[in-house]
């Protein structure tokens, strides 16, 4: 994008409005820089930069093997799903304070799943046998569709 591109599009924009760059989430601050080759200006420059001045490992989206390994292991001691570390790092992106896996992200984990496999929530202890039954059969059947492995079997 040039920089005439960048005011033209920015031109749409109240003027006093404040500017931001937003990463899973988060404002983060920023700077302009420009080419240093020696005598160049902002105004003679070839190439203008937008810098994020801090940017953690969550921003990257790199969660270290431990940790994908922590959820894929938590997903299986609880629910008999085997997952693939990108399924995990998709969960991640999407929802980067996951990285605190407990009983809110492994609910939010499973219900992102059971509605993608079979269109209905993760039965609940409430939930009757008939809703249970019904969510059982339709993961069954569906699972292997959306790359996931279950170690477990309709009752």
């Amino acid at each position: 994008m040039k920089v005439s591109e960048l005011i033209s599009n920015l031109s749409k924009y109240n003027p006093d409005a404040e500017v931001s760059i937003v990463i899973n989430n988060t404002n983060k601050d920023f700077t302009f820089s420009y080419d240093d080759d020696e005598g160049v200006t902002p105004q003679t420059c070839s190439s203008v930069s937008i810098c994020v001045d801090k940017i953690s490992s969550m921003d990257m989206a790199t969660y270290n093997q431990s940790t994908v390994e922590f959820i894929w292991a938590e997903m299986y001691d609880w629910f008999g799903l085997k997952l693939t570390a990108k399924q995990v790092i998709e969960f991640l992106t999407k929802h980067p304070s996951a990285v605190d896996f407990d009983t809110v992200e492994r609910s939010l984990f499973i219900n992102e799943i059971s509605k993608k496999v079979t269109g209905m929530e993760y039965p609940l202890n409430g939930d009757t046998q008939e809703y249970k039954d019904k969510f059982h059969t339709k993961f069954i059947e569906n699972a292997s569709q959306h790359g996931i492995i279950h170690d477990w079997t309709v009752k």
